[in-house]
């Protein structure tokens, strides 16, 4: 499955989702996307537990759907 935003593997990666999670929180007033991005940033925070070689062999797609649900998330409660 393709990403319109890929993101790679890496823990500033990794990172930088949990952040965007943040920032979102910081203006999400819809307390349904708010739960959501709060459990995508601590979603994002355990896979920073993970070696890069294991995120990249059992959780690429996964990290490739949980971008895509962030993306969606935010886009719709922004607008």
């Amino acid at each position: 499955m393709a990403s319109r935003h890929p993101i790679g593997l890496s823990r500033g990666d990794l990172l930088k989702q949990a952040a965007a999670c943040d920032r979102a929180l910081n203006v999400v007033t819809n307390p349904e996307h708010r739960e959501a991005l709060r459990h995508l940033q601590e979603l994002w925070k355990a896979l920073l537990d993970e070696r890069p070689a294991v995120l990249k062999a059992r959780f690429a797609d996964e990290i490739l759907l949980l971008n895509q649900l962030q993306t969606e998330i935010t886009t719709a409660a922004l607008h």
